[in-house]
């Protein structure tokens, strides 16, 4: 039996003896709908099958987009740090002509006072 919506039913059963005895029977009855619900059913799992393919291919497309930004910043900080020592050994170079000249600029402003 069916509960109408065509699910088995179970059915319990006395025994003779007087013992409860359990038998468990399932009868599927025919249902017009079961036709339509199995070929979507079908049609979920061709589109849940496609859908993950999808994922799959945008996951390992932002991988290889990861891989590249990380190289285009290696790249870059490489470049920076370069620059960085660069304008150091600029900033320490003008910096001793800074201290030369104005060592020997002293007797000037002296000269210039007096």
């Amino acid at each position: 039996m069916t509960s109408g919506h065509g699910r088995p039913v179970s059915l319990s059963t006395a025994g003779s003896t007087g013992t409860t005895r359990s038998v468990l029977k399932t009868i599927y009855m025919p249902n017009e709908a079961i036709d339509s619900v199995a070929i979507e059913n079908d049609n979920l799992k061709r589109q849940l099958m496609q859908d993950q393919l999808v994922c799959q291919d945008h996951i390992h497309a932002l991988k290889e987009e990861i891989v590249i930004r990380e190289g285009e910043w290696k790249t870059r900080f490489e470049l920076d740090q370069q620059l960085i020592r660069e304008l150091q050994d600029r900033h320490a170079r003008l910096e001793k002509i800074n201290t030369d000249l104005s060592k020997g600029s002293d007797s000037y402003i002296i000269f210039w006072l007096s």
